[in-house]
């Protein structure tokens, strides 16, 4: 059921085929109160939705909101931010940030094909993550540079596979289950 609470094209098509079966009706009979009927019930359906749907937040939201301020921060070239995200017992995924913060710069960073999976019979809950990372990167300076020797980012995707457990306040952060693999240029 929490499909209806994250998607906002259920309760548009449910408002269309009640719009439909309600304009037939109203054809078949010509009563005005068919039409009013039908009229208040698609308006209603699509009030609620919208309602529930921006109103109503589930841990999917959450957790798509964390990965949001996470590209974000990861943009900025922000490291401080970035470790908040990441459980202070997760150290790969800490010592991955740190060391390829240091080497490189992602000017533009997005992610797709999100499937978040929460498995509510953990206490905290904690959620599967899958996703596929677009980014542009560049060398800030080193041995890295010299090996990429380019002003023009450097555009790539990977795939991650990670596990993110639900804080005492709500927050997610990315547990030491950090997986990922570069599948080359986009």
């Amino acid at each position: 059921m929490v499909i209806l609470l994250e998607n906002i094209w259920i309760w548009i098509g449910l408002a269309f085929v009640v719009g439909v079966v309600g304009f037939s009706m109203f054809q078949q009979n010509q009563q005005i109160r068919t039409f009013v009927v039908t009229t208040l019930l698609v308006v209603g359906l699509l009030v609620i939705g919208i309602l529930l749907y921006c109103f109503v937040d589930t841990d999917r939201k959450s957790v798509t909101r964390a990965l949001n301020k996470i590209v974000r921060a990861i943009e900025n070239d922000d490291l401080e931010l970035v470790l908040t995200f990441i459980d202070d017992s997760a150290e790969k995924p800490r010592s991955l940030a740190r060391s390829n913060m240091s080497l490189i710069l992602i000017p533009h960073a997005s992610f797709s094909s999100l499937d978040v999976k929460v498995n509510y019979l953990t206490n905290p809950p904690v959620a599967s993550v899958t996703f596929i990372a677009m980014v542009n990167w560049m060398p800030k300076s080193g041995w890295l540079k010299n090996e990429f020797p380019t002003d023009k980012p450097v555009p790539e995707r990977v795939e991650f596979d990670i596990e993110m457990r639900k804080t005492n306040n709500g927050n997610w952060k990315i547990t030491n289950k950090c997986d990922f693999q570069h599948r080359g240029l986009r």
